[in-house]
Protein backbone atom coordinates (compact mmCIF):
# COMPACT_ATOMS: atom_id res chain seq x y z
CA UNK A 1 0.00 0.00 0.00
CA UNK A 2 1.22 3.47 -0.86
CA UNK A 3 0.58 7.10 0.00
CA UNK A 4 -0.21 9.89 -2.47
CA UNK A 5 3.41 11.02 -2.36
CA UNK A 6 4.64 7.50 -3.17
CA UNK A 7 2.12 7.26 -6.04
CA UNK A 8 3.37 10.62 -7.33
CA UNK A 9 7.00 9.48 -7.21
CA UNK A 10 6.13 6.15 -8.85
CA UNK A 11 4.21 7.80 -11.72
CA UNK A 12 6.72 10.69 -11.96
CA UNK A 13 3.97 13.22 -11.24
CA UNK A 14 3.53 15.98 -8.72
CA UNK A 15 1.53 15.38 -5.56
CA UNK A 16 -0.98 17.98 -6.77
CA UNK A 17 -1.43 16.14 -10.06
CA UNK A 18 -2.06 12.87 -8.22
CA UNK A 19 -4.73 14.67 -6.15
CA UNK A 20 -6.30 15.98 -9.37
CA UNK A 21 -6.29 12.49 -10.92
CA UNK A 22 -7.89 11.06 -7.78
CA UNK A 23 -10.49 13.84 -7.74
CA UNK A 24 -11.27 13.24 -11.45
CA UNK A 25 -11.70 9.51 -10.84
CA UNK A 26 -8.75 8.54 -13.03
CA UNK A 27 -6.93 6.79 -10.18
CA UNK A 28 -8.80 4.29 -8.01
CA UNK A 29 -9.85 5.41 -4.53
CA UNK A 30 -7.97 4.54 -1.37
CA UNK A 31 -8.39 1.25 0.44
CA UNK A 32 -8.21 2.93 3.81
CA UNK A 33 -6.46 6.05 5.04
CA UNK A 34 -3.49 6.69 2.72
CA UNK A 35 -3.47 3.12 1.51
CA UNK A 36 -3.45 3.18 -2.30
CA UNK A 37 -2.66 0.13 -4.38
CA UNK A 38 0.44 1.05 -6.39
CA UNK A 39 -0.27 -1.47 -9.16
CA UNK A 40 -3.89 -0.37 -9.57
CA UNK A 41 -2.89 3.29 -9.73
CA UNK A 42 -0.17 2.60 -12.30
CA UNK A 43 -2.54 0.56 -14.52
CA UNK A 44 -5.30 3.18 -14.23
CA UNK A 45 -2.87 5.97 -15.15
CA UNK A 46 -1.55 4.04 -18.15
CA UNK A 47 -5.13 3.39 -19.34
CA UNK A 48 -5.86 7.08 -18.90
CA UNK A 49 -2.82 8.10 -20.96
CA UNK A 50 -3.71 5.59 -23.68
CA UNK A 51 -7.22 6.98 -23.78
CA UNK A 52 -5.83 10.50 -24.16
CA UNK A 53 -3.49 9.40 -26.96
CA UNK A 54 -6.23 7.47 -28.79
CA UNK A 55 -8.61 10.41 -28.56
CA UNK A 56 -11.09 8.50 -26.38
CA UNK A 57 -10.49 10.92 -23.52
CA UNK A 58 -10.05 14.66 -23.85
CA UNK A 59 -6.52 15.95 -23.44
CA UNK A 60 -5.92 16.46 -19.73
CA UNK A 61 -5.30 19.87 -18.22
CA UNK A 62 -2.21 19.07 -16.23
CA UNK A 63 -1.35 22.30 -14.39
CA UNK A 64 0.90 20.45 -11.91
CA UNK A 65 3.76 21.82 -9.91
CA UNK A 66 6.26 21.11 -12.69
CA UNK A 67 5.95 22.91 -16.06
CA UNK A 68 7.96 20.16 -17.78
CA UNK A 69 5.16 17.75 -16.82
CA UNK A 70 2.70 19.74 -18.97
CA UNK A 71 5.29 19.98 -21.75
CA UNK A 72 5.80 16.21 -21.70
CA UNK A 73 2.06 15.53 -21.91
CA UNK A 74 1.70 18.11 -24.72
CA UNK A 75 4.49 16.49 -26.73
CA UNK A 76 3.02 13.01 -26.32
CA UNK A 77 -0.45 14.26 -27.24
CA UNK A 78 0.80 16.09 -30.33
CA UNK A 79 2.91 13.11 -31.39
CA UNK A 80 -0.11 10.81 -31.08
CA UNK A 81 -2.22 13.31 -33.04
CA UNK A 82 0.41 13.41 -35.79
CA UNK A 83 0.59 9.61 -35.95
CA UNK A 84 -3.22 9.41 -36.18
CA UNK A 85 -3.30 12.02 -38.96
CA UNK A 86 -0.61 10.18 -40.92
CA UNK A 87 -2.49 6.90 -40.51
CA UNK A 88 -5.74 8.53 -41.68
CA UNK A 89 -3.98 10.02 -44.73
CA UNK A 90 -2.48 6.64 -45.62
CA UNK A 91 -5.88 4.97 -45.21
CA UNK A 92 -7.41 7.50 -47.62
CA UNK A 93 -4.63 6.82 -50.14
CA UNK A 94 -5.26 3.10 -49.80
CA UNK A 95 -8.99 3.61 -50.39
CA UNK A 96 -8.22 5.56 -53.57
CA UNK A 97 -5.83 2.81 -54.71
CA UNK A 98 -8.55 0.20 -54.07
CA UNK A 99 -10.92 2.47 -56.04
CA UNK A 100 -13.27 2.76 -53.09
CA UNK A 101 -12.85 6.56 -53.04
CA UNK A 102 -11.86 9.20 -55.56
CA UNK A 103 -10.70 12.81 -55.35
CA UNK A 104 -13.53 15.33 -55.67
CA UNK A 105 -11.84 16.97 -58.66
CA UNK A 106 -11.87 13.65 -60.55
CA UNK A 107 -15.54 13.11 -59.73
CA UNK A 108 -16.41 16.64 -60.86
CA UNK A 109 -14.56 16.09 -64.15
CA UNK A 110 -16.31 12.72 -64.70
CA UNK A 111 -19.77 14.18 -64.00
CA UNK A 112 -19.12 17.17 -66.29
CA UNK A 113 -17.94 14.81 -69.05
CA UNK A 114 -21.02 12.58 -68.67
CA UNK A 115 -23.35 15.60 -68.61
CA UNK A 116 -21.77 16.93 -71.81
CA UNK A 117 -22.25 13.59 -73.58
CA UNK A 118 -25.85 13.22 -72.39
CA UNK A 119 -26.64 16.80 -73.43
CA UNK A 120 -25.22 16.15 -76.88
CA UNK A 121 -27.39 13.04 -77.32
CA UNK A 122 -30.48 14.88 -76.08
CA UNK A 123 -29.85 17.80 -78.47
CA UNK A 124 -29.76 15.43 -81.44
CA UNK A 125 -33.14 13.81 -80.69
CA UNK A 126 -35.38 16.36 -82.53
CA UNK A 127 -33.25 16.17 -85.70
CA UNK A 128 -33.27 12.36 -85.67
CA UNK A 129 -37.03 12.34 -85.08
CA UNK A 130 -37.56 14.67 -88.07
CA UNK A 131 -35.39 12.43 -90.28
CA UNK A 132 -37.17 9.21 -89.28
CA UNK A 133 -40.67 10.62 -89.08
CA UNK A 134 -40.79 13.31 -91.81
CA UNK A 135 -44.50 14.06 -91.37
CA UNK A 136 -43.97 15.50 -87.83
CA UNK A 137 -45.02 19.12 -87.58
CA UNK A 138 -42.75 21.87 -86.28
CA UNK A 139 -45.06 22.36 -83.29
CA UNK A 140 -44.70 18.69 -82.34
CA UNK A 141 -40.91 18.89 -82.60
CA UNK A 142 -40.99 22.04 -80.49
CA UNK A 143 -42.78 20.09 -77.71
CA UNK A 144 -39.96 17.51 -77.80
CA UNK A 145 -37.32 20.29 -77.70
CA UNK A 146 -39.04 21.91 -74.72
CA UNK A 147 -39.11 18.65 -72.77
CA UNK A 148 -35.44 18.03 -73.55
CA UNK A 149 -34.61 21.56 -72.36
CA UNK A 150 -36.55 20.95 -69.12
CA UNK A 151 -34.53 17.76 -68.60
CA UNK A 152 -31.23 19.57 -69.23
CA UNK A 153 -32.18 22.43 -66.92
CA UNK A 154 -33.18 20.02 -64.15
CA UNK A 155 -29.85 18.20 -64.48
CA UNK A 156 -27.87 21.45 -64.40
CA UNK A 157 -29.60 22.54 -61.17
CA UNK A 158 -28.86 19.32 -59.27
CA UNK A 159 -26.46 19.63 -56.34
CA UNK A 160 -24.67 17.22 -54.06
CA UNK A 161 -26.22 16.95 -50.59
CA UNK A 162 -23.03 17.90 -48.71
CA UNK A 163 -24.86 18.37 -45.41
CA UNK A 164 -26.10 14.77 -45.54
CA UNK A 165 -22.66 13.42 -46.48
CA UNK A 166 -21.14 15.00 -43.36
CA UNK A 167 -23.55 13.12 -41.11
CA UNK A 168 -22.84 9.79 -42.80
CA UNK A 169 -26.39 9.44 -44.24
Amino acid sequence: MATQIEIAEHLDLSDRQVRNLLKDGVLPPTKGRGAYCLDSCRKAYIRHLRGCINGQIEKPEMGGDFPEEQEYIDKEYEQARKIRAEADAQEMKNAVTRREQAPVSLLEWALANIAEQVSSVLDSIPLKLKQRVPHLKASELEIVRREITKCQNAASKSQLPWDQLDRGD
